[in-house]
Order: C-alpha cells, then sequence, then structure tokens
C-alpha cells in the first residue's frame, strides 16, 4: 500500500514538474491583475484553490472557510486578525517605499516617481491593504467570516518618450467587505461555501503628471475620484479523497454573473468583446475594464500533503496545481475573460510546514510559479503576532503595449486573538 502512495506521489511530482517547466519557458502576455492579493497565497504562485484553508478563502475559495476549525469545537470565536496590515513594493524602490509610508503616503509617491524616471521604460508599484476579519461558528454549526478590506493601489510609469519631470500615474482604489458562510460534511471529506464582496472602487489615471503635481497633489481623495460599485458572488466546493497525504480537489467560481459588459478589449487578444460576471455601476470609464465589470473566474485546482518524519516532529510538504481563469463561452457572450493563454492560466505552488497537516501554525515556507516567474514566501507566527513575506512578479504596460515585470515585495503584519 505504501508503494502504491508514492507511485502516485511520483505522478503528481511529475505533473507539477511539467507545468512548471512548460511555465517558465513560455513567452509573457499582458495578464489581468488579481484584485487581492495576500502573503500565504502569492508565496504559493496563486494556486490556492485546493488549499484554503485560511481567512483569505473568503476570497480565493470560500470552502476553505470550513476548514479553519473544528465544527465540533465548543469555542465559538475561532480567530480574528486585526489589523493585518501589508504592503507592496516594486523591488526598484522597497526601501524608499517603506521608509516613506512610515511618514507620508505622498512622500512615498514621490519617492516611486523618481525611481521609475532614473531609466527608460521604467515601472514602480505601491499598494497597501488592510484586512481585519473574524472567523467564528457554533458546535456542529457552519462557519462564518466577517472581514473588511481597503486596497489602495498606484501604479508609476515612465516611458522612455517622455521627458525626465513627467509620469503617468494609475490609481485604483478597493474598499469593501465580505462576508463568508462554509459547511461540510460530518467527515470533513467534503467543504462548501459562498461570500459576499460588497465594493466600491475608485479609479483614476492621468497621463504626463509632473513631479510638481505629485508634490502638490499626490493622490486625490478617493471621493474625487471615479467610483464603481459591485456585489462580489463567490462559491467553492473542496473535497479530499482520503486521509493518507490529503488529495484533494477544489471548484470555485468568483464573480458569479450578474451581468454583462460589451465592448471590454480583452488583455490577452486586443479584441472587443462582451464579457459577464460582477457588473459595476457608476462612473464606468470607457477605456477601463475593471470599472465596468469584474469578470467570473472560474478556478479549478488540485493539491496533496505528504507527510513525513523529521525526528519527534512531522514535516508536511503541500503541492498544489490549479487552472485559472477558465471561461465558458457562449456565442458572442464570455462567461469570464475567453483565449488565456496556458502559461498564464497554469499556476504551481508548494508549501513546508511542521505539525498538524491540515493547519499552519508557527512556521512555513513556499514557492511556486507565477506568469513564468519563481516565487516564493514564508509564514512566522510568535504567540499572538504573524509575520508573512512573498515575493512575486507582476506586469506593468506603457502606452506603447510593452511590458515591464515587475518584481514585487509583500510584508504583512497582524495579530491573532
Amino acid at each position: 500500500m505504501r508503494g502504491k502512495h508514492y507511485r502516485l506521489m511520483e505522478k503528481f511530482a511529475w505533473f507539477l514538474g511539467a507545468c512548471g517547466a512548460f511555465i517558465s519557458v513560455s513567452g509573457h502576455a499582458q495578464e489581468l491583475e488579481p484584485d487581492w492579493i495576500s502573503a500565504r497565497h502569492a508565496g504559493m504562485g496563486f494556486a490556492t484553490t485546493a488549499t484554503s484553508n485560511d481567512s483569505e478563502a473568503g476570497f480565493a475559495n470560500p470552502a476553505g472557510l470550513a476548514r479553519m476549525r473544528n465544527p465540533r469545537s465548543r469555542n465559538m470565536i475561532h480567530e480574528i486578525q486585526f489589523p493585518r496590515i501589508s504592503v507592496l513594493g516594486s523591488e526598484r524602490n522597497l526601501e524608499q517605499v517603506f521608509e516613506e509610508l512610515a511618514s507620508k503616503p505622498e512622500q512615498a509617491i514621490e519617492a516611486g516617481a523618481r525611481n521609475s524616471r532614473d531609466s527608460e521604460n521604467a515601472a514602480t508599484r505601491i499598494e497597501t491593504r488592510m484586512y481585519p476579519s473574524i472567523v467564528f461558528g457554533g458546535k456542529s454549526a457552519a462557519t462564518w467570516l466577517i472581514g473588511l478590506s481597503g486596497d489602495l493601489r498606484t501604479t508609476i510609469l515612465h516611458s522612455k518618450e517622455q521627458t525626465a519631470q513627467t509620469f503617468d500615474i494609475r490609481q485604483d482604489n478597493t474598499i469593501g467587505g465580505v462576508l463568508g458562510v462554509a459547511g461540510s460534511s460530518r467527515g470533513g471529506t467534503f467543504s462548501y461555501g459562498v461570500s459576499v464582496r460588497p465594493n466600491a472602487r475608485y479609479f483614476q489615471s492621468k497621463a504626463d503628471a509632473s513631479l510638481d503635481s505629485v508634490n502638490t497633489n499626490p493622490g486625490p481623495s478617493a471621493m474625487s475620484l471615479p467610483r464603481t460599485i459591485g456585489i462580489g458572488l463567490d462559491a467553492g466546493i473542496l473535497f479530499t479523497a482520503a486521509d493518507f497525504w490529503l488529495p484533494t480537489i477544489g471548484l470555485a467560481v468568483r464573480n458569479l454573473p450578474t451581468g454583462c459588459a460589451t465592448s471590454i478589449v480583452n488583455p490577452y487578444t486586443g479584441k472587443e468583446q462582451t464579457i459577464c460576471g460582477t457588473l459595476r455601476t457608476g462612473a464606468a470609464t470607457e477605456n477601463e475594464a475593471r470599472t465596468k465589470v469584474d469578470p467570473m473566474d472560474l478556478r479549478l485546482g488540485v493539491s496533496m500533503t505528504p507527510r513525513f518524519r523529521l525526528g519527534p516532529e512531522r514535516l508536511n510538504l503541500r503541492l498544489s496545481a490549479e487552472a485559472s481563469p477558465l471561461a465558458i463561452p457562449q456565442g458572442e457572450t464570455n462567461y469570464g475573460v475567453p483565449d488565456v493563454p496556458l502559461d498564464r492560466m497554469l499556476k504551481v505552488g508548494s508549501e513546508v510546514y511542521f505539525g498538524n497537516p491540515r493547519t499552519i501554525s508557527g512556521l512555513a515556507f513556499r514557492g511556486g510559479i507565477y506568469l513564468g516567474e519563481p516565487t516564493w514566501g514564508a509564514t512566522i507566527s510568535l504567540w499572538f503576532l504573524n509575520l508573512e513575506y512573498a515575493s512575486f512578479v507582476q506586469q506593468a504596460q506603457f502606452r506603447d503595449k510593452s511590458l515591464a515585470a515587475l518584481r514585487q515585495h509583500l510584508m504583512s503584519i497582524s495579530t491573532s486573538l
């Protein structure tokens, strides 16, 4: 029996290796930016549909909420995370981002602008996110999540045709919350969940902004920006076939369709198409898809967690792979974004940690492949303090459609009560 499982694991490892090799040799293409980023998920290459078992499951796969707590526990409140703040900066200006954010945010934007002009076709991304949450549920009852989310994102681009004193600035700020509920079968092998994410998005793009304007008006107040409102609806399931190595299949649908928007430019093909998902209402900007609709995102993932003895400790190696975003074309209407290249769709990740294979506590290390580039990260939990780190690559697009690959570093801190 042991040999059978090892052969199964060997095949799974070969599968992950083949995916990684395929992705790593493929060329870059413009991609849809994720509308949520956490250190754990980014460190695993965003291949987390089948491994979600923390409060970030409210964004990734709501079924994972049911795997955060023992449904037979008498504890009503399982977890409180506060303030759970994370800061993300491009590698070229990471030091300035953290130094300046400690004093005034506008100075961080100015530092990013100065860095972006240091070389031709340079880009800088600065992002802060806060996500306090509470997870609770009664004995033999459903698991509930309530969270608030604020995501402030600024991208600064300096094209080679621009003067030394001008920049393109994009601001994309999302403020909202998440309400999730999940349950599971009596044995815990099958989990299911849904989440609701009401949010308001404030977007502004300014070409040829000057450094003086950055100094005097670095980030117009959120209420002065074009605003759209949407209510994202998500659903997901998880099925674990056996206790040994926990082979798991995950299926999730983010942004269940509430409407469709026409003339949306597909970032992979450049074609104008009808895209369905979470329809956004408000002051939509004609040339920005994210102000009109959040495309439906169908995700399919698999994972397996080999377990080993390392002295008195039990070592867990969680391996995961997924395909996302998947789309469902229906004639001229597309539920999701179609024609996504395979190297954009396939994601792989891994996670090494000690103790209970179903939960992560103490220390964890991660790695993965996302957009053809390696990702890595770690978590350190000390009593009630949680520190997380991740490094991954995002892409920024200039006026001439050329792309810049930005190595991002994300650090997160929270307290658990």
